[in-house]
């Protein structure tokens, strides 16, 4: 079964809902440079780490930020966090695919997953793109990793998108938002619904 992650959560109220629905992992943005990073909602961050025990709380960086919360996984682009053990790292078109493939195969062995995600110059996520069929086969067939599919994933898409390239996970922000970092709990629910179809 494909797994969701709910990510760029701003609101308790859309954390619960995401949960309630049946999300598996939970994100939250902590790169200054996004509309939805919540690195310094302490309110938002003691309540996270105060979900139940079944849930996955997923720590999103673009540049990996040291000092700022952490919980069950961290996930980032920035070529120093592979030297993790627990690396779920993000691939990007447009920003030398060889490289990137050359860094994570150098530390496959810490590489857990990799996120394959749409990419616009100066966005850290959230983009709403959708990365090109060929690239998403070219990371998905390069290492040990698990897929994690992202990049303008929504419900009317992801079936769609999970039957062709059957991922480990699926990753959606803005795909289920009403405005950046407000989720929209119908959509939500449709997303999951499309997800657990496909």
């Amino acid at each position: 079964m494909t797994r969701v992650k709910i990510c760029g959560l701003t609101r308790i109220i859309d954390v619960e809902a995401a949960i309630d629905l049946g999300a598996h992992a939970v994100g939250f943005v902590m790169e200054p440079s996004s509309p939805r990073c919540v690195a310094g909602d302490e309110r938002l961050m003691e309540a996270v780490r105060i979900l139940g025990p079944y849930v996955v709380r997923v720590s999103v960086f673009g540049e990996y930020q040291p000092g700022s919360p952490e919980f069950d996984r961290v996930q980032s682009w920035s070529p120093l966090f592979l030297s993790r053990d627990d690396a779920v790292t993000v691939v990007r078109p447009g920003l030398g695919l060889e490289e990137q493939l050359s860094m994570m195969t150098s530390h496959s062995h810490q590489v857990r997953a990799v996120v394959v995600d749409g990419y616009s110059p100066g966005q850290a996520g959230g983009t709403g793109l959708r990365p090109p069929d060929d690239f998403v086969e070219r990371v998905a067939t390069a290492g040990p990793w698990k897929l994690v599919l992202a990049g303008g994933l929504t419900p009317d898409n992801v079936a769609e998108r999970v039957r062709r390239h059957r991922p480990y996970a699926v990753d959606v922000s803005s795909g289920v938002e009403s405005s950046p970092g407000v989720k929209d709990p119908a959509m939500m629910r449709d997303f999951i619904a499309a997800v657990v179809a496909g």
